[in-house]
């Protein structure tokens, strides 16, 4: 389908046909699994030469469709054919893009340098409905790699690599079920990077992951949604990214979405925020700044995020782990302290 507009549409509509009629009907007649295998390797094939070509995702209808039937395809597979289809998405991710994958734990993240190109992101994306879709049991390759990678692209802004980590913080196994030698990358592990691994900010507005020394501030994911840089863009989409990790932490009803939603609070009632004295040549700097409206429109939406219905990520047909009456759970903990805000609360915006 290179630069061939009508190839195009007719792959969109095959593709459609699969997701939507040929695949439930070979799910309901106990069709053979080894095909829907077949297909969902074939398909990370031609994306692989596709980026060897110059011909990246150009349609984005295309684009859609591919990640459409990526993802129910692995969502109707066995934790066997699973570890077959990661395996391969992860070797053309891992060849085809310029993410150095086997580096980006290690190295610093730098923000301002670290372009995403049309051809990488088309790749990354269709990686992500491999995420989505998997079983709990199905084995991540360099999963640890791949969490500092969705970390750093949450922030360009990529939602459907926020709804990858969401899904990611929902499957992960607890601590206490890890057998000590399975080297498997915990759920308490994954937290730890999300509350405490450092993330510095240059005086070139370029934003890095640290080990423990930046040139500039430096401050945890879940920090970022408090504060503030030349780049609005950072926070919203902090607060978006945060949105999706909290609702694969509600859904299996695990106690850190306590955390995750005060921050979304402190988003809608704070009337000031903390700036960061990082920028040159920023009259703001070292001063307290009057909150964007922006921010909290954002929070507002997170919690939208955590209490609908997902239909593309996070639900039974993507296996994630659901625990009983999770919403209820949470609306109870969580009412009293909006009643008390809100009495509290001085501002109408807030309230």
């Amino acid at each position: 389908v290179r630069r061939n507009l009508t190839s195009s549409e007719i792959a969109v509509q095959l593709l459609e046909c699969y997701s939507c009629k040929l695949l439930p009907w070979i799910h309901e007649n106990g069709g053979a699994e080894e095909f829907v295998v077949q297909f969902a390797v074939e398909i990370w094939s031609q994306a692989g030469n596709s980026m060897d070509s110059n011909a990246p995702f150009e349609e984005k209808g295309l684009l859609d469709a591919m990640m459409k039937a990526m993802k129910v395809s692995v969502g109707c597979c066995s934790v066997e054919s699973q570890n077959v289809i990661i395996q391969k998405a992860y070797s053309i991710l891992s060849t085809h893009t310029s993410f150095q994958l086997n580096d980006v734990e290690r190295l610093p993240l730098t923000f301002g340098k670290y372009d995403i190109s049309p051809r990488d992101e088309g790749i990354l994306l269709l990686f992500t409905s491999v995420i989505i879709a998997l079983r709990p049991k199905t084995h991540i390759p360099n999963i640890r790699g791949l969490l500092h990678l969705f970390i750093l692209t949450l922030l360009r802004g990529v939602v459907p690599v926020a709804q990858a980590l969401g899904s990611m913080f929902n499957k992960l196994i607890s601590k206490s079920s890890v057998v000590e030698k399975s080297g498997e990358l915990t759920l308490e592990e994954a937290l730890d990077v999300i509350f405490n691994t450092k993330i510095g900010f240059s005086c070139n507005n370029m934003l890095q992951r640290c080990n423990g020394s930046s040139n500039g501030s430096e401050m945890a994911l879940t920090d970022l949604c408090l504060s503030t840089t030349n780049d609005r863009s950072l926070q919203t989409n902090a607060i978006c990214g945060l949105s999706w990790i909290g609702k694969g932490l509600l859904l299996r009803g695990h106690e850190k979405i306590k955390d995750i939603t005060m921050i979304f609070i402190e988003c809608l009632i704070s009337d000031t925020k903390i700036s960061l004295p990082l920028i040159e040549g920023s009259h703001q700097n070292n001063e307290e700044q009057k909150w964007d409206p922006l921010a909290r429109k954002c929070a507002a939406e997170a919690f939208h995020v955590l209490m609908s219905d997902a239909e593309v990520c996070l639900n039974k047909k993507f296996h994630a782990t659901i625990r009983p009456l999770y919403k209820q759970r949470f609306f109870s903990s969580m009412m009293p302290i909006f009643q008390q805000l809100i009495s509290r609360s001085d501002s109408s915006l807030s309230r």
